[in-house]
């Protein structure tokens, strides 16, 4: 009668390694909060950029910026790496906004990529914006994302939380006209 109850814990243990994380079943949608799940310390040019210092992990939240827009990629999507060009153009696009600066931070964070994936994705493309990894796939379960690219913009409510304003699945395709997406959202909210 034992080597049923060990067979039948066997299989039970087995079972729960072998499923899946569960997932967010949906996108993050405008007015939820981003939840506080941790990026790794960046380096130091980034955290120049992104004004966090020190070597401890941070949060979007920590971001010294009214709003930040997250590129969700991952370096083995070729939507990403056909984007790539249009997300330095955007990058380039906001730098040069003089009315931005200290608004809009833009940042990727590579799903279930190492930060080998992820660097290399950043030199192979000459992304100029901060790269994190998400080798875990908590930032794609805590903000529901699925596919790749996703971009979500948050945005700094009166507490300080960082609250979704908007989302968008897929490519940027003409990035001056997702600036102007980017910038009607800022203003409405």
């Amino acid at each position: 009668m034992n080597w049923k109850i060990y067979i039948l814990t066997a299989l039970m243990g087995l079972s729960l390694i072998l499923t899946p994380p569960i997932v967010r079943a949906e996108l993050l949608t405008t007015g939820e909060v981003l939840p506080g799940t941790l990026l790794s310390a960046p380096e130091k040019r980034d955290g120049s950029y992104l004004g966090v210092t020190g070597n401890d992990d941070f949060s979007v939240r920590d971001i010294d910026a009214d709003a930040v827009l997250i590129q969700y990629f991952s370096m083995y999507c070729p939507h990403c790496q056909a984007d790539a060009p249009d997300t330095v153009a955007l990058y380039e696009l906001i730098e040069a906004e003089e009315e931005l600066e200290g608004v809009l931070k833009f940042i990727g964070i590579g799903i279930k990529n190492s930060d080998y994936e992820v660097n290399y994705f950043r030199d192979e493309y000459d992304i100029p914006f901060p790269m994190f990894s998400d080798k875990t796939g908590a930032f794609m379960h805590d903000a529901g994302v699925l596919l790749t690219p996703t971009y979500m913009l948050v945005a700094r409510d009166d507490s300080g939380e960082m609250v979704v304003v908007f989302t968008q699945v897929g490519k940027i395709d003409d990035p001056t006209e997702f600036l102007e997406i980017l910038r009607q959202h800022l203003a409405d909210r």
